[in-house]
């Protein structure tokens, strides 16, 4: 198992860092999780076509999590993939394929996939799964493991195993135990990472309690440099990658994680690893 780390953004803008997203390779086969903004490009530039890939994993329907899916979608078509596209997440993705579809729908016309492409070649197949819910393959299998993102009700992280490595993806969090649980004994942990916010744009533009408010919930439902290194210690994986990074101080999440857990690394785009060796490639 191989996994790239092809986005290791969030909502804000840092031309370092695409959206969140992951690729992970188990033999002929290509698995995206997320498919943040830029995670088509990063996919290139990785080495990757998308028209290779054949499923995509999603761990919650926040924009920044899948707003190049229709910028992946089109692609593969205009690349003449010839394998349908898998689709698996919470409730609510079907909705959002379906908006999305209608959304392309004059370029799906006017580009004429219908004569390019067979229809099985063009089938996207939605599945909303529930956590706990596995994604069985050959070779591999996937389950959403159920996190704490409120208010977001349906939020999972993913874990995947193969015969030789077992990944988990956080996905979006505050700091979990249950999924330090499930995650025990991971080759690697993919965590997402969020600096406190002490930014200054909210009490500028909105009146001071509901600033106050509004910082204290976008806290409340990350996981923060100071937590994940508790969360990671209970897991104890043999790798933890930090990602769903801003523009931070690096050096500062480093010393803030190093006090509880020593194995990890700070995560920036395109970085590959072995994940049953948990070493970069």
């Amino acid at each position: 198992m191989e996994l790239t780390l092809l986005g290791t953004g969030n909502p804000i803008p840092d031309p370092r860092r695409a959206g969140p997203s992951q690729l992970v390779r188990i033999g002929d086969d290509r698995i995206l999780i997320d498919c943040g903004t830029g995670a088509v490009r990063r996919l290139v530039e990785a080495g990757e076509n998308p028209r290779d890939v054949h499923t995509l994993l999603v761990t919650h329907m926040h924009s920044d999590h899948t707003i190049d899916l229709g910028h992946f979608i089109i692609t593969r078509w205009i690349l003449f993939n010839e394998r349908p596209l898998a689709l698996v997440g919470p409730p609510g993705l079907r909705e959002y394929v379906d908006n999305l579809l209608r959304l392309l729908a004059w370029d799906i016309q006017i580009r004429g996939f219908d004569q390019r492409l067979s229809a099985e070649a063009r089938r996207l197949d939605v599945r909303e799964v529930a956590a706990g819910e596995p994604l069985e393959r050959e070779h591999w299998r996937a389950t959403p493991i159920a996190v704490d993102h409120w208010p977001v009700e349906h939020a999972y992280a993913w874990k995947v195993e193969s015969d030789d490595a077992t990944l988990v993806v956080s996905g979006d969090t505050a700091p979990y135990e249950p999924l330090a649980q499930a995650a025990a004994g991971a080759d690697v942990l993919v965590h997402e990472v969020w600096a406190q916010l002490t930014d200054e744009a909210p009490r500028r533009h909105m009146p001071r309690a509901e600033a106050e408010a509004f910082i204290a919930k976008r806290n409340r439902y990350h996981t923060s440099t100071k937590d994940v290194g508790r969360i990671a210690r209970l897991a104890d994986p043999k790798l933890l990658l930090l990602s769903h990074l801003g523009p931070v101080n690096v050096d500062a999440v480093r010393a803030d994680v190093a006090a509880d857990f020593d194995r990890f690394v700070v995560g920036e785009d395109l970085l590959r690893y072995d994940v049953a060796r948990a070493q970069p490639l």
